[in-house]
């Protein structure tokens, strides 16, 4: 009689491994994954083989795809992908350069309404790396801090102008400083550690936000009738930096005999100190730092001495400089850490060190 087969007859000892390991991993209590059977094109195996060679399998191959695809954030560039759609890189990056050299362009020029709707289109663009979406929410967060001063100006009026002041309008530029704040703080919370002195110059944006805050809301309350003067003058001062200064050295030794409501001025001033202190931290209760020792050691100081100069003239912060009756002493108190240092011939010595 002819002898029967064996159930499992493999004489082929490498099959016979093969078959062994197959079984272990099935029954493996740590193995998660799980089994799929599908049907795919000629033209899709063929790609599937030559992506899976040894040691790499078809199982990776597809787990490496499906994991790639995941990481993907755009749910556009998702479904263009699942429809088979043409992913061409040099005509995104092309789209990407046109987008950024008008966005460019018109910063240059001051065009911020324009500036600004190219960088939220940049940004929202399906190729953009999320740091470059960090650098176009920063550039349009300027945009609105630069705006805030056009809508201020149109709101005072002409400078030989005899109406009110058009307080409408200059709720407008307190909300573009709002949604300026706002974008801040988010790309704050999206900076990696590593980026140390971005991350002060977004300090340096909050502050100048909230002193122009503070400003706007003390001039927005300037009446015709009894403040004639002081409108007259900052109409004539327009976008003058050193006329606008000129005129708030009154404003701000009297305005808080004129105004009723100082409390959300005082509140936007201090929450710009604290700013402020972010970028030079204080070791006291008042705001200054008293040990120059501890003063020394501060990380990026040649940054920080610079940041702090720039405050000394820059126009957002002319509520602080000349708010006489509150925070000016504060603000000089502040500054003064800088006083005869040289925050370029720092900046310049500090680079010098970290250069091979």
């Amino acid at each position: 009689m002819p002898k029967s087969k064996a159930k499992n007859n493999i004489s082929d000892p490498k099959k016979s491994e093969e078959l062994s390991s197959t079984r272990r991993q099935t029954t493996s209590p740590t193995d998660d994954r799980v089994s799929v059977f599908v049907r795919i094109s000629e033209k899709a195996t063929r790609i599937l083989k030559e992506a899976s060679k040894a040691p790499r399998t078809k199982g990776m191959v597809i787990e490496a795809l499906l994991e790639n695809f995941n990481r993907e954030q755009n749910p556009e560039r998702k479904e263009q992908i699942l429809k088979g759609q043409l992913h061409d890189p040099f005509k995104e990056q092309g789209a990407l350069l046109e987008l950024r050299s008008w966005a460019e362009h018109a910063f240059q020029n001051k065009r911020y309404v324009w500036a600004g709707g190219m960088y939220e289109m940049l940004a929202n663009h399906p190729s953009s790396s999320q740091g470059l979406k960090n650098i176009c929410n920063y550039r349009l967060s300027i945009c609105l801090i630069r705006l805030s001063y056009e809508i201020r100006e149109e709101a005072l009026g002409e400078p030989e102008s005899k109406n009110p002041i058009e307080k409408d309008i200059y709720g407008l530029a307190l909300d573009v400083l709002d949604r300026a704040i706002r974008y801040t703080i988010t790309l704050q919370s999206r900076l990696g550690a590593e980026l140390g002195f971005p991350k002060l110059v977004l300090y340096y944006n909050l502050a100048s936000c909230h002193s122009l805050k503070a400003q706007y809301l003390v001039e927005r309350e300037l009446d015709l009738k009894t403040n004639s003067g002081f409108i007259g003058a900052l109409r004539q001062a327009g976008r003058q930096p050193e006329l606008k200064e000129k005129a708030w050295v009154s404003i701000g030794e009297t305005w808080r005999g004129l105004i009723n409501e100082d409390g959300p001025a005082d509140l936007e001033a201090e929450q710009a100190f604290n700013e402020l202190i972010n970028i030079l931290p204080s070791s006291s209760h008042d705001g200054v730092v008293h040990d120059q020792s501890q003063f020394m050691k501060l990380d990026l100081l040649s940054e920080k001495l610079a940041l702090v100069d720039s405050t000394l003239t820059d126009e957002d912060f002319i509520f602080l400089r000349l708010d006489t009756q509150k925070w000016q002493a504060k603000y000089k108190a502040w500054a003064s850490l800088v006083a005869g240092r040289k925050p370029t011939t720092d900046a310049v010595r500090s680079l010098l060190e970290r250069l091979p």
